[in-house]
């Protein structure tokens, strides 16, 4: 499957120089290939990741100019062919480390905790910038409402499954929300 996946790449755009790639193994809903240690390609696993990674690129492609702090620029891409392992996006892959939790918590230096804090910060303010008016009109970008799609999650976790648990898990879910 992943030389389908380079083979799709290399007929789409033949002049890219492939050496060398490798799967990330991380990809919950993509398969990720990282070509000559400075290209990430993604392709979906499923049908309905295929929508979902149209719309990402569609607003990182938006977003590129107004956000200082480095962000994937989808360079490559391919939409024609809806069919999981034919569509995909490329990037050049951005210089540091995923922000997990094991990594943050080892880090010793405050000095760095601070600027990571700052980067991150800057980030999301830039973010946030963005009207939601602009949004919705340049992207047809629907915003959400996180505490009310939380509430309707658990209005449908209490309906659909609190007749099937015991009273202590009921108790426990609602002190989890």
């Amino acid at each position: 499957m992943i030389n389908n996946y380079m083979k799709n790449v290399k007929s789409i755009y033949p002049s890219i120089s492939i050496e060398n790639f490798y799967l990330n193994e991380m990809g919950q809903n993509n398969d990720v290939l990282i070509v000559n240690h400075s290209l990430v390609f993604r392709f979906p696993k499923y049908k309905n990741g295929i929508i979902q990674l149209k719309r990402e690129t569609e607003i990182l492609q938006y977003i590129k100019d107004i956000i200082s702090t480095p962000i994937p620029n989808p360079i490559y891409q391919y939409f024609e062919e809806l069919e999981p392992g034919k569509v995909f996006t490329g990037y050049h892959l951005i210089d540091g480390v995923p922000l997990w939790g094991e990594s943050l918590s080892g880090i010793k230096n405050h000095e760095l905790v601070k600027s990571l804090a700052t980067q991150l910060v800057s980030f999301l303010v830039e973010l946030h910038s963005i009207s939601e008016e602009k949004l919705s009109r340049e992207l047809k970008l629907k915003v959400n409402n996180p505490r009310e799609e939380i509430n309707k999650l658990y209005d449908k976790i209490q309906k659909n499954l609190f007749a099937f648990m015991r009273k202590e898990a009921q108790k426990r879910n609602i002190t989890l929300l």
